[in-house]
């Protein structure tokens, strides 16, 4: 027989592992990515080393979660620059408006005439499940240009 005590104790923890597994599902089912890229385009195709790499972003931001992005620079001769990560704990624009900006990266002075590629790889949270365990991680974006001396 079952005391009333037992079922106080039983009520709160099933109800209460009945809450966590509801939760953990959503969050499971929660792949909904919250930044769409509209286009890009490489505004200085032709670089000098040393010099300044623009690229253009239209982006629209669709939910406000956590986002992270490494990214890195290559040349033709393997040559690689880790370049600062981005991060913003929320949308840094308002959600649902689409967005216009530009990223300017100096090309470091080492890089060789010849093919380039600025690679940004990002990375979401919308939950705690994705902040500690499984991010969302979309393709990114590799942005072409040319390293040519002047």
């Amino acid at each position: 027989m079952v005391s009333a005590l037992q079922i106080a104790v039983l009520i709160p923890l099933a109800l209460g592992s009945l809450f966590a597994a509801v939760a953990l599902g959503a969050w499971v089912a929660d792949r909904r990515e919250p930044v769409r890229v509209d286009s890009f385009r490489v505004i200085t195709p032709e670089v000098g080393p040393g010099g300044e790499l623009q690229i253009e972003f239209n982006v629209t931001y669709l939910r406000a979660c956590k986002l992270h992005a490494d990214r890195i620079m290559t040349d033709s001769a393997h040559h690689r620059a880790v370049l600062s990560d981005t991060d913003f704990e929320r949308p840094p624009a308002d959600i649902g408006k689409p967005q216009r900006f530009i990223v300017t990266e100096r090309v470091p002075s080492y890089f060789t005439d010849g093919p380039a590629v600025l690679i940004t790889r990002p990375w979401y949270a919308c939950n705690p499940l994705q902040e500690f365990v499984w991010p969302m991680v979309p393709q990114g974006i590799t942005a072409p240009f040319t390293v040519k001396t002047p």
